[in-house]
């Protein structure tokens, strides 16, 4: 285990440790005179203000309540009294921590931005006239590059949902699950020669020289079309415990479980036609991210009028199941002859085609700043930013590779049978994920 593990688990453990250590011993204090000092005790005014004792059924005297506080307040002082569990200011008080209302719904618009991924460079072009020799190469001056490199770093639009309950009064135990979802990204790229008589996709022998496949005025006609998409989305649910509560502040811890979801996929169709017919290439490349595991943070909240902040970082502790899923198929069309398809495509061979699949240990943090306007009572405008790190995910992008051992591609006869390096080579290359945005949505409390 790595010391990244060891790391974020001992975090996991001092903060619960440290919540589970503050306990008080007790929750009664003294009354107060103005100045904060402990009141001296006064026998003559007790006993000119003395009031009746209350007394149970069989004639006993009950025990009057302590005194936690001189003047009621919403759990005003708690954390200057160092008291942690402020079920007491609520006693004192008679009345419940933070904003009103026991049950609370939200639902927000999300527009975010999220990290797009990097592709190795898979189709160029260069302009009419370039010679055949040099047409479509990389390095070369004449050589522009249609598709390759970063790709899908586009906004999203999503929503969120959350509800919430205090199970008790004061407002100090609660509970609270969310769930938020962006549509599909779906991006879409298309060339044909029609408009670009060079179309090249590039690629490498296994000794490393350079080769290339694609169409050329009065050799080959055809069209590339590729295809991503990529769907983010999670849930969570959390115990609330309140830590710290005055009147216009408070501070809660969370534990809980986060879900989170990144699921992309990346399609090429190669269409070429020449004299003897059309072949056509389909290579497909997909990757799932499922994590799982506990969340652990602070939440703060501040109001003032109308006027509200809310505060939230948290980070999850869990396993990510990782997924690659690599496939292809050739259909041969042969003037004269019965079409054929047969498994493989350009990109995607036997070599490095199938599943793989793994688990590992990560962490993933997560902020969230809000401002809140009380429209009435019970109604919230919000408006904030949220920030996701997921580190060691699994992309298509990065799982495709460009060193092609042509032995192995389907021809109208066979299969293809390797002979060399088997390359394309299964690839499970892992980078970092992130996305962050803006929050606009209404808050109903009741």
């Amino acid at each position: 285990m790595n010391r990244r593990c060891w790391l974020g688990m001992a975090t996991w453990v001092l903060v619960l440790g440290t919540a589970w250590a503050q306990q008080p011993e007790n929750i009664g204090f003294a009354p107060m005179d103005k100045a904060g000092e402990p009141k001296a005790a006064d026998k003559s005014s007790a006993d000119k203000d003395k009031k009746p004792v209350a007394t149970s059924a069989d004639g006993t005297a009950k025990a009057a309540p302590p005194v936690l506080y001189s003047t009621p307040h919403s759990g005003a002082a708690c954390c200057g009294d160092g008291n942690l569990f402020p079920a007491a200011c609520c006693e004192a008080a008679q009345e419940p921590c933070g904003l009103p209302g026991r049950f609370w719904a939200r639902a927000e618009y999300l527009n975010w931005w999220t990290r797009g991924q990097n592709y190795p460079t898979l189709i160029t072009t260069s302009p009419a006239g370039t010679s055949f020799a040099t047409a479509g190469l990389l390095g070369q001056p004449t050589t522009t590059v249609l598709f390759g490199g970063e790709q899908g770093h586009d906004e999203r639009s999503g929503a969120r949902f959350t509800v919430g309950a205090w199970l008790n009064e004061c407002h100090t135990l609660g509970i609270e699950a969310s769930s938020f979802d962006f549509e599909t990204e779906t991006n879409n790229f298309a060339v044909n020669s029609g408009s670009n008589p060079i179309i090249i996709l590039p690629f490498f022998n296994p000794d490393g020289t350079q080769q290339r496949r694609g169409t050329f005025p009065g050799l080959q006609t055809g069209s590339d079309a590729i295809s991503t998409t990529s769907r983010f989305y999670g849930s969570d649910i959390h115990l609330l415990y309140n830590l710290c509560c005055s009147c216009n502040f408070r501070v809660d811890g969370l534990i809980g479980y986060r879900n989170l979801n990144l699921n992309e996929d990346f399609r090429l169709l190669d269409i070429e036609t020449n004299s003897q017919g059309t072949i056509s290439e389909l290579d497909a490349f997909s990757t799932r991210n499922r994590f799982n595991g506990g969340d652990v943070g602070l939440t703060a909240q501040f109001h003032n009028c109308k006027w509200t902040v809310d505060a939230t970082a948290k980070v999850a502790l869990g396993w990510n199941d990782r997924e690659v899923n690599v496939g292809g198929a050739t259909n041969i069309n042969a003037n004269g002859l019965t079409p054929v398809t047969r498994p493989g495509g350009f990109l995607a061979l036997a070599s490095n085609s199938g599943k793989r699949s793994d688990n590992d240990f990560t962490y993933i943090p997560e902020l969230n700043v809000t401002l809140g306007y009380r429209v009435t009572e019970n109604v919230r405008a919000l408006v904030g930013y949220t920030f996701i790190y997921w580190p060691n995910v699994v992309r298509p992008g990065d799982q495709i590779d460009t060193t092609i051992n042509r032995t192995q591609l389907p021809s109208l006869l066979s299969n293809g049978s390797l002979v060399g390096p088997a390359r394309p080579a299964p690839q499970f290359r892992e980078t970092d994920f992130w996305a962050h945005g803006f929050n606009l949505g209404l808050e109903l409390r009741f």
